[in-house]
């Protein structure tokens, strides 16, 4: 959950700033009018120094806030490596999460949240003690999200691929009762330039209520790196395959120069 009052979130969304203007968005400024104690991130992510505000260059009808992860500091290594604010086209709200809060978005797109009982049960990937981090582009509408992971294992792409060539169907059931509906499919890996490419399409649908979404994710392995890029639809239709896979290989770029030599 956001620590952003609601009333600043909405001012957020609907905020319009000059072109080629320079924002810096402050949590501490956010939350001081509410009466909320500002909380100081040591978080780093890369692309500005260490605590709660970052700079973003705005175009035109475009604001961009960064929820730095304050609880989680851990990963400054993989935050150096993530692909940037400034690569993401208009419109869209970043977040950032790390560690457990990292694992939670990862298992909530992937349709087994934590508290829900998968079946088969060994069909969630990746573990969760991987050091991991996540930033995710959200359409303003809520309708999209571009999601870029990052995380060191030692587990081969081609286990992932294996795992999913077994588990093109899975049920997981929360502690209401409810099932969601987990449908995968390995497709034609991604040309990238990794060790190891993957690609393959996810639908997480929940009858009760309607909710459904279509996911394309892609993933590379460089090293022990592994980088995986993950397009999600909430409303009718499918994800940007074309977008994802710009930003997915300036993604993997980015690792490859700084691990090359």
């Amino acid at each position: 959950m956001s620590s952003i009052p609601r009333f600043a979130r909405a001012s957020l969304r609907f905020a319009r700033a000059a072109a080629g203007v320079t924002l810096i968005v402050s949590v501490a400024s956010l939350t001081a009018g509410a009466g909320a104690a500002a909380q100081p991130s040591p978080s780093h992510n890369g692309e500005g120094p260490h605590g709660t505000s970052v700079e973003v260059p705005l175009n035109t009808d475009r604001i961009q806030f960064v929820q730095l992860d304050d609880a989680h500091p851990e990963a400054p290594e993989l935050w150096a490596l993530m692909l940037p604010v400034s690569s993401f086209p208009d419109p869209y709200v970043m977040s950032d999460r790390s560690g457990p809060a990292a694992q939670r978005v990862l298992a909530s797109l992937a349709g087994a949240p934590r508290g829900t009982v998968l079946t088969p049960h060994d069909c969630m990937v990746g573990a969760p003690d991987e050091s991991v981090v996540v930033r995710t582009a959200t359409a303003y509408d809520g309708a999209s999200s571009l999601n870029f992971v990052l995380s060191k294992t030692d587990e081969p792409l081609a286990a992932v691929e294996d795992l999913l060539a077994e588990c093109r169907f899975a049920k997981a059931v929360d502690t209401s009762g409810s099932v969601t509906d987990i449908s995968t499919k390995l497709l034609p890996p991604p040309t990238v330039n990794g060790d190891d490419t993957l690609a393959y399409s996810r639908t997480v649908s929940r009858a009760d209520i309607g909710a459904s979404s279509t996911q394309l994710v892609l993933a590379a392995q460089i090293d022990d790196y592994r980088i995986m890029a993950i397009g999600a639809q909430y409303a009718d239709g499918d994800p940007d395959s074309t977008l994802l896979h710009v930003l997915f290989m300036n993604a993997v770029e980015r690792v490859r120069s700084a691990t090359a030599g």
